[in-house]
């Protein structure tokens, strides 16, 4: 309370801190910014072909520490679920974590190996970026911790900077960012029908993929530019010398 500044990575952070005795105008919420050098578009034809996938293929992606406030067993259970109404779905999941032994067995489990693609870590950011363009659909998946609300997600940013359109759960920092049916869809983390029946309305529609994917990277444009988070920075700590 008695800080003359505080910088937040989520609009939600000042307004919880608010109510809590924090005044609300020396906390400034600035997004994480994203290098579109290392995350932008590329040709999604080659990206695809460097992971197998098929122009039929509707593959959702995700990438990151594979922890447990990730989600990921609810979402390889889900995909198990859907396969009967779309075979065409695939998983692409990028890193590694304490999660990634047990999720490998769950996916032999279930029988998905021909869906869900484990890559375990990528040596470079250019691969992750090769990585996100061969997906049609980008995953922001929490368990839906409070903790959660109070940031907006890396994979949230990149996805949104190659032009995927999003399926997030539907956490404080994320919502900020993505506006339901525009730049994606939100769907609450432990109402998983709710997920499956989007990623199927999702799956069935490639013209609402390109929509909400032209619609995502020009949100990612506004709100993650380097320059202009670097900008906003200076003029805030600028500000708080001159007082």
């Amino acid at each position: 309370r008695r800080l003359p500044l505080i910088i937040t990575r989520a609009r939600n952070t000042r307004d919880f801190l608010a109510g809590r005795g924090v005044p609300a105008d020396r906390v400034e919420p600035i997004y994480d910014p994203c290098d579109t050098a290392l995350y932008h578009p590329m040709d999604r034809a080659t990206a695809r072909a460097r992971f197998g996938y098929g122009p039929d293929d509707v593959v959702l992606v995700h990438h990151g520490i594979l922890h447990p406030n990730k989600g990921n067993d609810r979402i390889v259970r889900a995909l198990a679920r859907l396969r009967s109404s779309n075979p065409r779905l695939r998983y692409l999941l990028v890193g590694h974590g304490p999660e990634f032994d047990r999720l490998q067995g769950l996916v032999r489990e279930l029988g998905l190996p021909d869906v869900v693609t484990m890559t375990g870590w990528l040596p470079r950011p250019e691969d992750v970026n090769v990585a996100l363009n061969a997906g049609d659909i980008g995953l922001v998946m929490r368990v839906g911790q409070q903790a959660d609300d109070f940031h907006v997600t890396g994979a949230l940013v990149h996805n949104m900077a190659v032009g995927l359109p999003i399926l997030a759960a539907r956490i404080a920092g994320v919502a900020e960012i993505v506006r339901e049916g525009e730049q994606g869809y939100l769907f609450p983390p432990d109402q998983m029908e709710i997920f499956e029946q989007r990623m199927l309305e999702l799956a069935a529609d490639a013209g609402l993929r390109r929509r909400m994917g032209s619609a995502a990277l020009e949100q990612a444009r506004a709100c993650f530019d380097l320059d202009a988070v670097v900008r906003r920075t200076v003029d805030v700590l600028l500000g708080l010398a001159r007082a």
